[in-house]
């Protein structure tokens, strides 16, 4: 709760995710699912705000696609994970 308001399901299920811990074949599989769960990594990555939230709206009139994003990744970054939710 750093903004005065709780987060929303779709935010605290993203930073599980992208704070799990591969295990098994890598990526989500249907043994292991995302891996195995790290909260510490997720709170982790909630108290350093090491995520980034937007919104791509399919249904804008006028619209051909929902746009774009531009994420930059700072030079030796040793792991990277992008968790999408709704």
């Amino acid at each position: 709760e750093q903004t005065g308001q709780l987060p929303s399901v779709a935010w605290v299920r993203a930073c599980l995710v992208a704070s799990c811990q591969d295990i098994g074949t890598p990526g989500p599989d249907h043994r292991a699912g995302f891996g195995s769960l790290n909260a510490l990594g997720a709170v982790s990555l909630a108290q350093h705000r090491q995520y980034w939230t937007d919104t791509a709206r399919l249904d804008t009139p006028g619209v051909d696609s929902p746009g774009s994003f531009t994420l930059t990744v700072p030079p030796g970054t040793a792991r990277l994970a992008v968790a999408l939710a709704w």
